[in-house]
């Protein structure tokens, strides 16, 4: 009986994939952007003033106004200091 030695191409597609799909995976995770960072007064926003105001146009109002309104919507708005700040940086950041 005669035993044909073939190579079979299925160890070096399972060693190829075990490199190429850990790296597919871990570049299709999500990691945090500057973007994403820098929106988080955006994301406040969304979140706090949402609920009674639709969104107006952070130009609309100089920059000393909006400390104004915002500290007037702190109090009102139950907003942490925190949030207050982002909030304010991401309306003067309109201007």
């Amino acid at each position: 009986m005669f035993k044909f030695k073939t190579k079979s191409a299925v160890p070096g597609t399972v060693a190829i994939l075990a490199v190429i799909v850990p790296i597919l995976f871990l570049a299709s995770c999500s990691t945090p952007t500057e973007e994403v960072i820098g929106n988080s007064g955006s994301l406040r926003w969304q979140q706090n003033c949402n609920r009674c105001h639709n969104f107006r146009d952070p130009g609309s109002l100089s920059d000393s106004q909006w400390v104004v309104a915002m500290r007037h919507m702190q109090i009102r708005g139950g907003l942490t200091t925190d949030e207050h700040d982002e909030i304010l940086q991401f309306l003067q950041a309109g201007n």
